[in-house]
């Protein structure tokens, strides 16, 4: 399901993303509490307030196209469907994003683990 060039783009988005992450995480320890900058990213309305989300959402897509472009029974689309809406309803109703998307693999996981009893 995942040839070189996949896993190789996989690995490349894995990397960046781990890289913003820390870059996110490890910014306001070395930046005065005072600085313009910080007083952006902390205000109330921040216009990059949902960039996490958004960030998730981009990586999503673009590394599930290729997946569900290869797919081949309905299980696999069914398998699909099912994380990609529960991950959605979690973030929806305001589980953090991490989790949401733990809730999803988990929703993904439970239909694909039952395959032999739904087909």
């Amino acid at each position: 399901m995942i040839n070189d060039n996949n896993f190789n783009l996989l690995l490349i988005a894995v990397v960046a993303m781990a890289i913003l992450t820390a870059l996110s995480r490890l910014l306001p320890f070395f930046l005065p509490e005072k600085s313009p900058l910080m007083r952006f990213f902390m205000q109330e309305n921040s216009p990059i307030a949902p960039l996490g989300g958004a960030i998730i959402t981009a990586m999503t897509v673009v590394l599930g196209l290729p997946f569900v472009a290869q797919l081949n029974h309905t299980h696999e689309y069914l398998s699909t469907a099912v994380g990609v809406v529960v991950t959605v309803i979690a973030t929806v109703r305001g589980v953090n994003t991490g989790f949401a998307v733990l809730i999803g693999m988990a929703g993904f996981l439970a239909v694909t683990l039952s395959n032999g009893y739904l087909f």
